[in-house]
């Protein structure tokens, strides 16, 4: 009677470290691209609005895409919801990083859209794996936002010196982070059955969770 229970908190510590890691992502990716706007600028030439417009994109994406969360999360289930989520968060890094103005936008959107639906479901599936201990978890959660933020932030020009002063390359090393989330949820997407809705908590609950004050204030800080 007693194997169950360390296999639970295995679990429990697995899924946890998991949704920290991903986290750590739904800032870094965008605050990284401050401190070298100037440098994208005179690389491609473009101006203050257009620099203004990239930096606004991942914002408005946030809001317009959190909506598509409910219709993706009862399709995929929310953990294999937050697989695809990191997939295409490090699409959109590299994107962003090949030349072309175009791809520079283009993969500006898809962080953007990645980030969106990750700030929802996190917070949803805090409350159904960890329902006795939301609070807490809800605390970490928004903790590791704003460690990413800074490390987006504060890391970016270090790497762009150690890669030779080039922006794309110290933009795409932010894929990296995304990897390694990525590979530390792979245990729940295994895990969860693509059809399981774990915990009970539906589509409909999803979009009630993002309208409600506390998650949405830590979804859009």
């Amino acid at each position: 009677m007693t194997g169950p229970r360390p296999a639970r908190t295995a679990a429990a510590w697995m899924t946890a470290v998991g949704l920290l890691a991903i986290s750590l992502n739904l800032r870094a990716a965008v605050s990284s691209i401050g401190p070298v706007i100037d440098d994208i600028r005179a690389d491609l030439g473009f101006s203050a609005a257009a620099a203004s417009l990239l930096t606004t994109i991942p914002v408005v994406a946030f809001g317009i895409f959190a909506f598509a969360v409910p219709g993706l999360s009862k399709r995929l289930g929310m953990h294999r919801l937050l697989g695809l989520v990191l997939v295409v968060l490090a699409a959109g890094i590299l994107l962003r990083s090949v030349p072309g103005l175009a791809l520079l936008f283009l993969g500006t959107c898809l962080v953007g859209a990645a980030i969106a639906v990750g700030n929802v479901v996190i917070p949803a599936v805090i409350k159904s794996d960890f329902a006795a201990k939301s609070g807490l978890m809800m605390g970490l959660y928004s903790t590791f936002i704003g460690i990413g933020a800074s490390l987006g932030a504060g890391l970016t020009v270090p790497l762009r010196d150690s890669f030779g002063g080039s922006w794309r390359w110290a933009l795409a090393a932010w894929a990296g982070l995304a990897v390694f989330a990525f590979l530390t949820w792979v245990p729940q997407i295994i895990r969860r059955g693509a059809g399981t809705k774990p915990g009970g908590t539906s589509a409909d609950e999803v979009c009630l969770l993002y309208t409600s004050p506390s998650p949405r204030d830590a979804t859009l800080s």
